[in-house]
């Protein structure tokens, strides 16, 4: 009797594992998909090209990023590949921040142990300028 049950029960506990596997999934999938179709398609990225020969700097829809990040990054290293650059045809084009205040382009994080959004140029942040305001309004 013992012997009847043991495949029965493996087919189950597989089954089981099959099942779970499907529902992360397809709860992943839906839960990406709301994220993606919140984003509204006219709040614009900076982006630019690492081709020393290109270099060249434009915005492109955050949608449009987050879809091409969604269908093109590495499942096992979360890498994103370079864009196409519109400009020099190279896949070269990567997410990139501009300075509020000097206009210059550069790396999130190119000033180590900062704010992410520090402009190696002239040292401003703007996510430090929020703190601050926000500071600012609750000691009042």
């Amino acid at each position: 009797m013992e012997d009847k049950r043991k495949p029965i029960m493996i087919a189950i506990i597989v089954v089981c594992f099959v099942l779970a596997i499907a529902i992360t999934i397809m709860t992943r999938t839906s839960e990406e998909e709301e994220i993606l179709d919140a984003i509204d398609p006219t709040e614009m990225t900076w982006v630019k090209c690492r081709n020393p020969n290109c270099e060249a700097l434009y915005e492109i829809s955050i949608k449009e990023h987050a879809i091409f990040a969604r269908e093109n990054r590495d499942p096992e290293t979360g890498i994103v590949p370079g864009m196409v650059c519109k400009e020099c045809g190279d896949e070269t084009v990567y997410g990139t921040e501009k300075c509020d205040k000097c206009g210059a382009a550069f790396e999130r994080g190119s000033v180590p142990e900062d704010f992410t959004d520090r402009c190696p140029e002239c040292g401003y942040s703007a996510e430090e300028e929020k703190r601050k305001a926000s500071r600012r309004r609750r000691s009042r």
